[in-house]
């Protein structure tokens, strides 16, 4: 379900793997390519990846918090809780 929010300004194009966030389906991942004028996202988990447009996603997080998202995920991984 699509969010209430400001319209959309000029479209986004983040850098290959950064992380946005994705205003049409309501998720964040990594930016994996364009094709055809549709964004591919990957979920931060992993997993299937997902198209929708430029005008549709915006930056997410910044790199401190992309940092310490990571540091959760690996020590999660180590323990075994991942």
């Amino acid at each position: 379900m699509r969010r209430a929010r400001e319209p959309a300004g000029p479209d986004y194009y983040p850098e290959l793997g950064e992380v946005v966030y994705d205003h049409l389906h309501d998720r964040t991942g990594h930016f994996m390519g364009t094709v055809g004028g549709q964004v591919y996202l990957r979920p931060l988990e992993g997993g299937c990846e997902w198209t929708t447009y430029h005008s549709e996603i915006e930056a997410s997080l910044t790199g401190r918090e992309m940092r310490s998202l990571k540091r959760g995920f690996d020590s999660r991984r180590m323990s075994g809780a991942a």
